[in-house]
């Protein structure tokens, strides 16, 4: 036994003799863990041996919540999450952080795990050392009293699944889902998630209708979550373990209940999937938080150390990634990934660049998850008229001046006191307010940034990018690409047989893949729009072929007097093709022009129409029976 083992040790009996379940310090609290997982370890069922698992914030957890028992790892990792996401911005909060910085600043002193059993006990010393007895936990605040009524305490709601008509929309729904051809997407809706899972667990199987509809579950997980390397009979476990750790707004857990509702009530496959496309958000992107493992020990503990600058942790066995999942897995490729890096690299150097700049506006995350903002004079002279206004309207509403103490916005629905709006009310008028601003316009870039910062919750323009973290640059990038596939199948929608909006698409999206993205959009959501796919791509193979057959002579002429097929070919292997060309539509639109029965259109012979469009058969690399 060394020093620390015994200064623990004293510490550990000292702090169980001191303070109770009801009223424990931060210290007390992981004296109570840690002794909860001594006694857990003694006890010699099998079913017990993920606490040999644990770490010290899961053990500082078992404190807080004890003498509370969870039946596996998977729902303790779960209530922990969370709890930690319900104290985010109380004072608490602030404390687990400081724990956190304690224990990896120890761990890499000694050069010990953070889960070793002889390092844990020592932390009680530690605790004690730095003053975290005098941390007293509000009783509001523990983990008992706080997660009562959340979904990992009562699990998963028995919803109301009514009764579903199938009709002909219904129908044609049920083919897109099951039957028609669609790469998937980097950032997919909750139903095109759900789509790519069931696909792949169907495999070459012509169908799984008689599948009972809590396979849902396992097609979300399947899509979202699971690493490459997972076993098949590991999936079912897992899936309903990421399910039942899901936040409480995300749209996911309604789609889940209902799965699961409605293999309780002997619904079929299809039917649950109908009432799934109804539910709210079923058609959102699906959130990065959402696409994360948080159920398994020391995830959340090492991303936190992330989070706070500390670069990683030791630890006795290499913990899973949050991130193996979704995004990371995402990356097809050492360049995509290399991009990334590039990316983040070059906004860190514009965060250095911009810091320290007093004509910008700051803005800084503290331990607790609040935000402070610096206004730049320019802004501050912008922001002053409203607070003045502010003021009045307080005077005249109050009759009296504001004093220190009282809220810039008040509830209006309060006139006798001044009493702080609801941070939730006025959250969700800013995003409706920037969900309104994108319906009026008709720019569908425009119309996708700023439904791209109502998803993310704030106004983003190229003034303030160096006050987003990287993690909030890409989620801000992710949405607005998805945002914007959406606004611009929208307008080829509205009028596939405009040409000018019909080129502006191609012109926006002069690489294969995102302008495919943007056709796959429009067959997706064409019965949203009361638009038979079929007549729309057709439609708007007209018009693609439209303009090439009117621009093809004058670019025959420039070519010169060799044949598409050669002129063509000669260009693309120089490398002097501008995609951006209007006569080379087709390459950027080459689902709609593989679509349909290659007619002809406008005066140009249908034997140079058709060389074209073999040369761009090839060049853009589509089958020509797709």
């Amino acid at each position: 036994m060394n020093e620390f083992d015994e200064l623990g040790m004293t510490e550990l009996a000292n702090r169980l003799k001191l303070e109770s379940p009801e009223k424990m310090s931060i210290a007390g609290a992981f004296a109570f863990g840690y002794g909860a997982l001594g006694m857990q370890q003694t006890d010699a069922r099998e079913d017990l041996s993920w606490y040999n698992d644990l770490g010290p914030l899961e053990t500082l957890f078992l404190g807080m919540i004890f003498p509370k028992r969870f039946a596996d790892v998977h729902e303790l990792s779960n209530s922990l999450a969370t709890w930690l996401r319900q104290v985010r911005g109380e004072k608490i909060h602030t404390w687990i952080c400081e724990f956190v910085t304690l224990v990896v600043d120890q761990s890499f002193d000694a050069g010990v795990p953070v889960d070793d059993g002889d390092f844990l006990l020592s932390l009680n010393h530690f605790l004690e050392k730095q003053g975290f007895h005098r941390y007293r936990i509000p009783g509001r605040l523990l983990p008992g009293r706080v997660l009562q009524g959340s979904r990992v305490a009562t699990g998963f709601a028995d919803v109301d699944l009514g009764e579903i008509t199938v009709g002909p929309t219904s129908e044609s729904w049920l083919r897109w889902f099951w039957e028609e051809a669609e790469e998937p997407r980097d950032n997919p809706t909750v139903l095109e998630a759900l789509r790519n899972g069931l696909r792949r667990l169907r495999g070459d199987e012509p169908e799984m209708h008689d599948a009972e509809p809590d396979i849902i579950v396992l097609g979300l997980y399947l899509s979202l979550v699971a690493d490459s390397d997972e076993t098949i009979s590991d999936l079912p476990g897992r899936a309903f373990a990421w399910s039942a750790g899901l936040r409480e707004d995300s749209p996911i857990c309604r789609i889940v209940d209902i799965a699961y509702a409605a293999t309780r009530q002997g619904w079929t496959l299809d039917d649950a999937l109908l009432a799934a496309k109804e539910a709210p958000g079923a058609n959102s992107v699906v959130e990065t938080a959402d696409r994360r493992w948080m159920s398994s020990p020391l995830i959340i503990f090492r991303e936190m150390a992330v989070e706070l600058g500390h670069g990683g942790i030791i630890a006795r066995h290499e913990p899973e990634w949050a991130s193996a999942s979704g995004g990371a897995r995402a990356k097809t490729s050492a360049m995509e990934l290399l991009e990334e890096i590039e990316s983040d690299l070059r906004h860190a150097d514009l965060v250095v660049e911009r810091s320290n700049a007093p004509e910008l506006n700051q803005r800084r995350i503290n331990y607790d998850g609040s935000t402070m903002v610096s206004l730049s004079p320019q802004a501050a002279a912008k922001v002053r008229p409203i607070i003045e206004e502010q003021r009045r309207m307080f005077e005249a509403t109050f009759g009296r001046s504001p004093g220190p103490g009282d809220p810039v916005f008040w509830d209006p629905d309060r006139s006798d006191e001044p009493t702080p709006i609801d941070p939730k009310v006025f959250q969700s008028e800013f995003h409706q307010g920037l969900r309104d601003f994108a319906m009026r316009s008709e720019d569908p870039t425009e119309r996708a940034m700023f439904l791209a910062c109502a998803d993310v919750g704030m106004l983003i323009a190229e003034e303030n990018l160096h006050t987003l973290t990287t993690a909030e640059l890409a989620e801000y990038d992710r949405r607005f690409a998805h945002h914007l596939t959406e606004e611009q199948s929208r307008v080829l929608l509205l009028d596939p047989a405009d040409e000018i909006r019909l080129r502006g698409v191609s012109e926006d999206n002069i690489e294969r893949k995102q302008m495919r993205k943007v056709i796959e959009a429009v067959k997706r959501r064409a019965s949203e729009f009361d638009r038979d796919r079929v007549a729309v791509l057709a439609a708007l193979q007209a018009t693609a072929l439209a303009a090439i057959a009117r621009e093809l002579p004058q670019f025959q002429r420039r070519w010169g007097d060799g044949t598409p097929d050669e002129t063509l070919r000669s260009f693309v292997d120089e490398a002097v093709i501008d995609l951006r060309d209007p006569s080379i539509l087709a390459l950027t639109v080459d689902e709609v022009v593989a679509f349909g029965s290659r007619q002809p259109a406008g005066p140009v012979d249908e034997e140079v129409l058709v060389d074209w469009m073999q040369v761009l058969n090839e060049v853009v690399g589509f089958d020509e029976d797709r």
